[in-house]
């Protein structure tokens, strides 16, 4: 049976595999200078609905537990695992839960050879408004 140690730990998703179903969490610290990592299997996420794959997101912030995870066997160091992971936010809904969720890649504004800069998405992004109003419409 699982054993939490009670306390809830609030941190930052560093990475998430879906295909190999684990990641680690760096546990958030007052002073922000925590290196603690903690790995976190999918069976110990924790979503409020189950209507979508559970998952966690680079960035996202959580809540969770720490769980016994073995004995690391060069150091002898006692290992934990995230357990109960779920959102930062009442009704601590994770954003896995919201559907999938589509991000894009954004690059720096690109440059045609002849050196005349175009419209790019980055230019929207970064709220660079002036630049895209001062363009003529095609």
């Amino acid at each position: 049976m699982s054993q939490y140690t009670g306390q809830s730990y609030t941190g930052q998703v560093l990475w998430f595999n879906d295909l190999k179903k684990f990641g680690f969490i760096k546990i958030s610290t007052p002073d922000g200078n925590s290196e603690t990592e903690i790995f976190v299997h999918q069976t110990g996420i924790t979503p409020t609905t189950t209507t979508n794959k559970a998952t966690l997101y680079t960035g996202e912030y959580v809540l969770f537990e720490l769980e016994d995870n073995g004995v690391d066997n060069i150091t002898g160091q006692s290992l934990k695992k995230a357990v109960n992971v779920r959102g930062i936010i009442y009704p601590h809904t994770l954003l896995c839960e919201h559907g999938e969720i589509k991000f894009h890649q954004y690059s720096k504004i690109a440059f045609k050879k002849n050196k005349e800069t175009t419209t790019t998405d980055d230019q929207a992004y970064s709220g660079d408004c002036c630049a895209m109003a001062q363009q003529s419409p095609e």
